[in-house]
């Protein structure tokens, strides 16, 4: 019998910021290639597969908000690598980052995931077959 395990996580780390307008043109392109982009906050990960999908988000000070990843680090171009070796999380948009108050350095930030496992072994609460 297999089963699904399903994981929230809330990930900490450092938001740091696209310069003015990168984000603005980002979404643009995603919209030309086809993802529907919402009237949400914009954000940028290191991990390509979560393009196009919404996650929750928190700056200090302010509540939990919708965030819709547009953008992420490309293979080979060192980005991933910068994030993970300076604890950044994501990428806002520059607008966001006025409107917080934080052009130019980063902030800390929370950020809502799920993880999904596939596994033959039941870990609790099984159901007898």
């Amino acid at each position: 019998m297999n089963f699904t395990i399903a994981a929230l996580l809330v990930l900490s780390g450092i938001a740091s910021q696209y310069s003015e307008h990168t984000m603005r043109h980002v979404a643009s392109v995603r919209d030309g290639q086809g993802y529907p982009i919402y009237s949400l906050a914009h954000i940028a990960v290191s991990d390509c597969a979560d393009v196009g999908t919404i996650r929750t988000i928190r700056y200090p000070g302010h509540g939990w908000e919708s965030a819709q990843i547009i953008d992420c680090a490309r293979d080979g171009d060192g980005a991933a690598e910068w994030m993970a070796e300076n604890g950044i999380l994501l990428e806002m948009s520059y607008r966001r980052a006025v409107e917080l108050d934080t052009v130019g350095r980063g902030i800390a930030v929370e950020m809502v995931t799920w993880q999904f496992r596939q596994s033959d072994r039941c870990i609790r609460h099984c159901m007898e077959n």
